[in-house]
């Protein structure tokens, strides 16, 4: 079925069999990209959770649609909460990162400004970024089933992001010799855990210091493989590895 995202607002006090009309962007998508026509189904979804099967009613300057199944759901999301602390890498490989962590299923991303990030973003431009990247995430999320949109936190130092969280268990990809993998690490945890902080380091990956700094709050250092990964293929590997440890890529 046909997917759109909206706006939270759009879904809100809605019942069955009322119409929506979308205009704008969304209404281009359904009528010049998808060439919906009366009847067709839609799905929309306000990435919080809530979703809407419609059928479509009327296609001009704006598209109406009638909704004939409203619900919550959590379709398509983990039961693990993991949230992504990332170096961000340079060009186009970070949204290429954000767009396969959220097929994954990760829960919150947050953008670290560490010693070696070599990626500066000007003040007068984060809102324009951030924007963008959150268009990428609902994107992602369209196209991968989820009900859930990624949250995608502003860029913090490494020292405020840790401060800052509140996860369950926290894992630093870092080469170091004799260090756990991620399963073996999440093994070693005594219960049941619900959420994992996930840091990665930038191009070059974190500094030793930075490294101690996280040890000394709490975290473990993991290895990913006897292999260099660069940060996006560490990104990748780490969520799928913690998923299939503890999340929804587990077997039953």
């Amino acid at each position: 079925m046909r997917r759109v995202h909206v706006a939270p607002t759009v879904l809100e006090n809605r019942s069955v069999s009322q119409t929506i009309d979308l205009d704008g962007d969304r209404a281009h998508y359904l009528r010049d990209v998808l060439r919906l026509q009366p009847g067709d189904a839609v799905e929309l979804f306000d990435g919080q959770g809530t979703i809407a099967r419609t059928e479509v009613v009327d296609v001009g300057d704006k598209v109406r649609l009638r909704i004939e199944v409203l619900k919550s759901t959590e379709r398509g999301e983990s039961p693990l909460d993991i949230v992504l602390y990332q170096g961000v890498p340079k060009g186009k490989r970070w949204e290429w990162l954000m767009e396969k962590v959220t097929e994954l299923g990760v829960t919150t991303i947050v953008p670290l400004e560490t010693e070696r990030t070599v990626v500066s973003i000007a003040a007068d431009r984060l809102d324009h970024k951030m924007a963008r990247w959150n268009k990428k995430l609902a994107a992602a999320s369209r196209q991968c089933g989820r009900t859930v949109i990624p949250d995608l936190e502003r860029p913090r130092s490494l020292t405020e992001a840790m401060e800052q969280s509140n996860c369950d268990v926290h894992l630093v990809a870092h080469p170091i010799d004799d260090a756990p993998s991620a399963q073996s690490a999440l093994a070693q945890l005594d219960g049941e855990i619900s959420s994992v902080g996930l840091w990665i380091g930038p191009e070059g990956g974190f500094s030793d210091d930075e490294v101690n700094n996280l040890v000394d709050h709490g975290a473990v250092a993991i290895a990913l493989g006897p292999r260099i990964l660069r940060t996006d293929t560490a990104a990748i590997a780490a969520v799928a590895l913690v998923q299939a440890a503890a999340g929804d890529l587990r077997s039953a």
